[in-house]
């Protein structure tokens, strides 16, 4: 068996797949232009350009969340954990779907297995950043923080999203058996709930509810409180 992600495996049909993403990417791109239509109202002739200033603070502010930590340190961890951890998911999707629809093959050996490693943890990181949150908003109740009913909800639908990630992938070990299991460390810890046979028949299910539930989540991000991740 070579080392590797058999995509779509057991799947069918794969066209489903695509139409439900361009549906909720489609509705991805519609809320995102009226949530920036307002501003390109206002705009006049300010121009826009790349800035080291700028760039920096991409970096600094954006990605790392610089003024988050100097204000509350738990917080920026918090914050940080939820969006690398998020961020490492997406860019190994991206590079999955290169590797396939491109016909690049390389992640196959060596590649492959550090790259199962790395979503491992991202995965961790994630998950971990979800609890962290939660505890932080529901037992310790930080006055600061605010309790709506969407908190709960984007909470729990991406705990769900990354939960349900690490089932179909312990699914698909436990029907498989690869020698290389172990590298997928967590999905492997959860693949000893299941036996082959068992595996097998239910992986396609918990794929469609981990599919809905991430195509689901890019949809509405534009239209909940996660539009400030862009």
């Amino acid at each position: 068996m070579i080392m590797g992600r058999p995509l779509f495996w057991q799947i069918h049909p794969v066209w489903a797949f695509y139409l439900l993403a361009a549906i909720a990417l489609g509705v991805f791109g519609v809320g995102l232009y009226v949530r920036i239509a307002p501003w390109k109202k206002n705009l006049g002739a300010l121009r826009s350009g790349f800035h080291p200033s700028g760039i920096k603070a991409l970096f600094t502010d954006g990605l790392l969340g610089k003024k988050i930590w100097a204000g509350d340190v738990p917080a920026g961890l918090m914050h940080f954990l939820i969006f690398a951890g998020f961020l490492l998911l997406f860019l190994g999707t991206l590079i999955l779907s290169a590797d396939h629809y491109l016909k690049l093959k390389f992640l196959q050996g060596a590649v492959y297995l550090w790259y199962s490693a790395c979503l491992e943890v991202a995965g961790v990181m994630l998950l971990a950043g979800l609890v962290w949150a939660a505890v932080r908003r529901y037992l310790q109740r930080v006055p600061r923080l605010e309790n709506r009913p969407e908190d709960a909800l984007v909470l729990f639908w991406l705990g769900l999203a990354a939960f349900s990630g690490f089932l179909i992938e312990a699914l698909r070990l436990a029907a498989m058996q690869p020698d290389w299991r172990q590298w997928s460390f967590i999905g492997d810890l959860v693949s000893r709930w299941f036996d082959p046979d068992q595996a097998r028949p239910l992986y396609p299910y918990f794929w469609w509810l981990h599919a809905f539930l991430s195509l689901g989540l890019v949809a509405y991000i534009p239209f909940s409180k996660l539009f400030h991740v862009l």
